[in-house]
């Protein structure tokens, strides 16, 4: 995949994160009932981007059975955004290498970045947008940093 295809699908996964901020910007009196709605999306989406990188590295059952136990186990002890989203940077790589398996994980990454980004502004809701946007940017630019700098120094 081209480096300009590459760069421009990732920038736009990371900008799922800063529309998050808006809806939770624009819709702040639904932020408190909508928290489990999105936890619950979160869980879902990283499952679904767990199924498509198994179906393309064609891993036997077992594998697979001991995946989704890991990611079950990462799910309940709550590991942190910042960390998911730092390895979904490197998923966004391996999954270049398949254009079907691609364009699947680079959606998924960005409507990962729906409900990060609106839980992280509810957290802010108090303060400027701008600033919020800030705060995420600093807090989860190690997706951007990952998925470019394995493109750049491994491909």
């Amino acid at each position: 995949m081209e480096l300009l295809n590459y760069s421009l699908t990732l920038i736009v996964c990371f900008l799922g994160l800063f529309f998050g901020v808006i809806l939770a910007f624009s819709a702040k009196e639904e932020l408190k009932p909508g928290k489990k709605y999105f936890v619950l999306m979160q869980k879902i989406i990283l499952l679904i981007i767990l199924i498509a990188l198994l179906k393309m590295f064609n891993v036997n059952v077992y594998m697979k059975l001991f995946a989704y136990a890991v990611l079950i186990l990462l799910m309940e002890i709550n590991i942190k955004k910042e960390i998911i989203y730092f390895l979904l940077g490197f998923v966004f790589f391996f999954s270049s290498k398949n254009t079907n398996t691609f364009l699947l994980v680079a959606s998924l990454i960005f409507l990962y970045g729906f409900p990060i980004g609106s839980v992280f502004a509810s957290k802010l809701i108090k303060n400027n947008i701008f600033f919020v946007f800030k705060k995420i940017f600093f807090s989860y630019f190690w997706f951007l940093l990952v998925a470019l700098a394995l493109k750049l120094f491994i491909n």
